[in-house]
């Protein structure tokens, strides 16, 4: 039997399933799971997410409906998923809602800029403060090179503020 990737945090759960039998043997582990921790899966809460991208309706809906799963997001859905934070793109057109977080980091930069310190300073807050977010995102939200090339050219303006020669 092939194993089943299972990734958990908290209160989320995020499964990797291939087939009907892997969603039976998913349940059947988290039904033990919740005996052994006094806890209850909400299936209500579940947000099914095509890795493909490919509208898996006709297959998985019939099998997650009795469950409380309405719905399988796929690339044809408006607007992306997002799951702790992680927003997982799997369309041209989800796309456009990543520039809600080039937003958010110029609003984060923008704020830091109103500090007065040092080069190492505002090294340190871009570094701890402003890329770990990015960091955080990038693990899997693909982005173009010109929108890491717009987050770069943001992130060295607001190091190189009244600093000559300016760092790259």
């Amino acid at each position: 039997m092939p194993p089943i990737k299972l990734f958990s945090y908290t209160d989320d759960t995020l499964l990797f399933l291939n087939n009907a039998h892997d969603f039976s043997i998913a349940q059947s582990h988290l039904e033990k799971y919740s005996l052994a921790s006094n806890t209850k899966i909400n299936y209500h809460k579940v947000k099914a997410i095509s890795l493909s991208g490919y509208n898996l309706n006709d297959y998985w809906l019939p099998l997650l409906t009795p469950h409380g799963i309405p719905s399988i997001h796929s690339r044809d859905d408006p607007q992306p998923i997002i799951y702790l934070v992680f927003t997982m793109i799997l369309s041209r057109q989800q796309c456009v809602h990543f520039l809600d977080f080039n937003q958010k980091l110029n609003a984060s930069i923008l704020l830091h800029s109103s500090i007065t310190t040092s080069l190492l300073g505002k090294a340190s807050i871009a570094n701890s403060l402003v890329l770990s977010k990015c960091w955080y995102v990038f693990r899997v939200t693909p982005i173009s090179t010109a929108e890491l090339q717009k987050i770069q050219s943001t992130i060295s303006h607001f190091i190189n503020v009244k600093v000559f020669p300016k760092l790259n």
